[in-house]
Parts: C-alpha cells; structure tokens; sequence
C-alpha cells in the first residue's frame, strides 16, 4: 500500500505540481557531489529533473561538499550537463 502511495504522490507531482522539463528554463541548485564521478549534483528547482557539472574546479568542488545540508543557486546553465530523471 505505501509504495502505491508513494507512486500515486510522484504521478501528481509530475503531472500537477512540476513544470516539464522540456519547456522548462531551468533554474538549477547544487544539492550534492558524486565521489566516483567528479561531478556536482544538480536539480531544477522548477522541473526537478537532475543535471551535473563534470570537472568542476577545486574552489567549485571544495563549495559543494556543504550543499547536501545547505543547497545553493548555480547559474552558469551552459555547464550543466541535463539528466533523464526528476528527482522526487
């Protein structure tokens, strides 16, 4: 029952609560980094489709490693490498 919940809450975020990631100008916050991939986590605060940022600089990366307690605005859209998923 709670996964068809949990399913059924995703289903309407998607549809009623998010913009389509395809239209959508995203507006991307740094949320985390990926260890194995160098890489910083992204997600649009308007779609939450996921994005990253491959081979961020030293002072990027050191910044980063604070987001999952405490998210920050990234700006530089040109960089971020769009995912397949949102993040709900």
């Amino acid at each position: 029952m709670k996964k068809l919940l949990i399913k059924l809450w995703q289903w309407f975020a998607i549809k009623y609560v998010f913009e389509d990631p395809k239209t959508c100008a995203h507006e991307w916050e740094v949320y985390s980094t990926a260890l194995a991939d160098v890489c910083l986590e992204l997600h649009c605060s308007k779609c939450a489709i996921v994005g990253a940022v491959n081979k961020p600089t030293k002072e990027e990366w050191a910044k980063a490693f604070d987001a999952p307690s405490n998210p920050y605005s990234w700006t530089e859209n040109d960089r971020v490498t769009v995912g397949s998923r949102q993040l709900i």
